[in-house]
């Protein structure tokens, strides 16, 4: 199983995930255009995606999914709650959390988070050679998630602000900043560190920082927390980006 991720940030994101014949798109929140040219960037084509699962209804993980269905009519996976908020989008199909689906080559297993949104899930993939987890959206880890995340060979996990960029932050209103640090907003560097910490384990290949916010974090920062909770182990940091993504990783 291979993976990357498009793009990711306030303004858009999108991931891919590859098995022999099957690729899966998780969330389409760039234009059409601009998923087109990020696939091309990546070596695909919108053709070659089998099915999209979405996490939530979000503007920056739905903006593109509609036009791309109407272009590209396959299966969009996504939770009741999130599909109402949609407006219940052409092809879409129910995932529900706890409920694993095989797509061709690849089984997915939805988990809830909390996130403040109608439905939200994210994802844990497995070829039945290797696990891949994505935690994004979330604004705090219950132990319950923690287990569902264990014996993973990688992770792509939000990493979405610095606690003091955003307690510095003067354009922010209180209330947005609290909006964004509460237990249904995102998650923060050292959360995410601490989320690695309790899941790390030796067959643990790549973690990747994502959803990082431009105004509220950097990418050293988001690193240098990661790199600490994995204390020496041979587990390779990422960071994506909004503009590049992150390139093809293997496990």
């Amino acid at each position: 199983m291979h993976f990357c991720c498009l793009g990711s940030g306030s303004r858009g994101n999108a991931y891919v995930v590859e098995k022999r014949a099957t690729t899966l798109m998780i969330d389409c929140g760039f234009s059409l255009t601009d998923i087109k040219r990020r696939l091309v960037k990546n070596l695909l084509s919108p053709a070659d995606i089998d099915a999209l699962l979405i996490t939530h209804e979000h503007s920056d993980h739905t903006a593109g999914l509609r036009r791309f269905l109407d272009a590209y009519p396959i299966p969009a996976y996504m939770s009741c709650g999130t599909a109402k908020k949609l407006n219940y989008p052409v092809g879409w199909r129910l995932l529900q959390a706890g409920k694993t689906l095989l797509i061709g080559d690849l089984q997915v297993l939805p988990v809830a988070v909390p996130h403040n949104a109608a439905e939200p899930l994210q994802f844990i993939i497995d070829d039945g050679a290797g696990r891949l987890g994505l935690m994004t959206d979330l604004g705090h880890t219950p132990p319950a998630l923690c287990e569902n995340l264990k014996n993973l060979n990688a992770l792509i996990v939000e990493c979405n602000y610095s606690a003091s960029q955003l307690a510095a932050n003067k354009r922010y209103p209180m209330e947005v900043k609290r909006r964004i640090a509460g237990d249904y907003g995102h998650l923060e560097n050292e959360a995410a560190a601490c989320l690695l910490g309790k899941i790390k384990n030796g067959d643990m290949r790549h973690v990747v920082a994502t959803h990082l916010s431009a105004e509220n974090n950097t990418p050293t920062a988001a690193r240098q927390a990661l790199r600490q909770a994995i204390n020496g182990a041979a587990t390779a940091i990422h960071v994506s980006d909004q503009e590049n993504g992150a390139d093809w990783l293997n496990i």
